[in-house]
């Protein structure tokens, strides 16, 4: 794996198309080589459920428009990429993208490139809608997003033929830091994501910290397994 001295300086939004795509090339290969190993597909309930005749698939702008209910009765919202190459019977890895404060999941497609085939050629990908356009972790947010995250794996592994050992998560900025600081610390999610990426991740720790002592600044993290891959 790439270390992070090896990667280019994150670029900003207005970057090229070309340069994005490199460099979301190669996060997309620094995530899913932290995990990869000898081992079973975990199938999911939707393995060899046919896609409805309504259900788009292909490149940017394709993608499809999911609402569902999470446990804390909240409606939310996420943009699903299924590439041309997806089949009911192989299970696929699957890709949670979160945008950054103030932007959207269909923002964050265009900007991850994680629907661009050259980018991401079979893997499924999910861009989620933040309440308020911002995601747990940011201190001025009040939602816990982490059931409406578990409430979204858990419908495209019933609807879609998904290898659950093949699931990740990635963000930018606030994205990003929910990525890291929320889901991988999370006793639950943890164990349901294989890895996590952050770009231009926004951490934000303790309020009550006077000083950013990297010896004395609390962070708290209570993971389900140990050790937790991660890339930011």
């Amino acid at each position: 794996m790439p270390s992070s001295s090896e990667l280019p300086a994150p670029p900003l939004e207005h970057g090229t198309d070309a340069s994005m795509a490199r460099l979301h090339r190669k996060i997309l290969s620094a995530v899913c080589t932290l995990v990869t190993f000898a081992r079973a597909i975990s199938r999911s309930p939707g393995c060899g459920k046919t896609l409805p005749a309504t259900t788009k698939t292909g490149g940017l702008g394709s993608s499809n428009n999911i609402s569902l209910t999470t446990s804390n009765g909240l409606t939310r919202s996420y943009l699903l990429h299924i590439p041309t190459s997806y089949s009911k019977d192989v299970p696929t890895g699957l890709i949670l993208s979160f945008h950054g404060r103030g932007q959207s999941g269909a923002h964050q497609e265009k900007l991850s490139k994680f629907s661009d085939s050259s980018v991401n050629p079979d893997m499924l990908a999910a861009y989620p809608n933040g309440v308020d356009k911002q995601w747990q972790g940011d201190p001025a947010a009040t939602t816990d997003d982490v059931p409406f995250t578990l409430a979204m794996l858990k419908h495209i592994g019933d609807e879609y033929c998904i290898d659950l050992d093949r699931i990740y998560a990635a963000g930018k900025s606030n994205g990003g830091g929910f990525a890291l600081n929320v889901l991988a610390c999370s006793p639950v999610a943890s164990t349901k994501i294989a890895a996590f990426a952050g770009f231009a991740g926004a951490y934000y720790q303790e309020k009550d910290v006077k000083h950013c002592d990297p010896e004395s600044v609390r962070i708290t993290c209570d993971p389900g397994r140990r050790p937790v891959p991660i890339f930011g």
